[in-house]
């Protein structure tokens, strides 16, 4: 029995000195503790303070006469307790995580969507006054038809860019590219601007 007293003296000293340096370990942490760290902490010391409770009991038994786990049911398991009690924090920490990732995924697509149906409707508002002011024109007798093309036929009304220069035509049916020498069918509306000075 002295032999096993011994024994448990020095548990029971290395579980104090395990205690002391875990509660050292809180209090110095200070107000920079993340919950997370401070309740880690306080799992460890839980599980040491149940350690060294039963180590202290089996002592006294022992003294008294008695089988060390008498009055026990089942011995106490430390690592059982602090891995327990990180599985509950884990599951926690999960939880609020799934939560937040959820929250911010929403706000990501309602924005995403605010986005793109603020753009559509900027680009159809572009839509809109480009095809008034096409509208305003064909109603004068003006189109547009873009860059001049030998094989499309012209008529009266339509305005062509030609070599940088915009061109109205003045006849039913142009027969002639539109240039300075175009006969009258074609008139000059907008004269092709200078070269810029790295222009080659």
């Amino acid at each position: 029995m002295a032999n096993r007293t011994r024994e448990l003296d020095r548990m029971i000293n290395k579980a104090e000195a395990a205690l002391q340096a875990a509660c050292g370990q809180l209090t110095g942490a200070g107000p920079d503790c993340s919950p997370t760290q401070s309740d880690n902490l306080s799992a460890i010391i839980k599980g040491q303070e149940a350690q060294l409770d039963l180590l202290r009991a089996k002592k006294s038994n022992l003294i008294a006469g008695m089988p060390e786990d008498f009055g026990f049911k089942a011995p106490i398991d430390i690592d059982a307790v602090i891995n327990a009690r990180f599985g509950e924090m884990q599951a926690k920490l999960n939880k609020r995580f799934k939560a937040e990732c959820q929250g911010v995924g929403k706000y990501l697509a309602e924005e995403f969507n605010r986005f793109c149906d603020d753009t559509v409707a900027a680009i159809q508002k572009k839509i809109d006054e480009v095809d008034t002011i096409r509208k305003e024109l064909e109603s004068r007798g003006v189109r547009y038809r873009g860059v001049w093309q030998a094989s499309e036929g012209y008529s009266r009304g339509d305005m062509v860019t030609n070599d940088g220069s915009i061109w109205h035509c003045t006849v039913d049916a142009a027969t002639k590219e539109p240039t300075s020498g175009s006969g009258g069918e074609w008139q000059l509306a907008v004269k092709k601007g200078r070269d810029g000075k790295d222009a080659r």
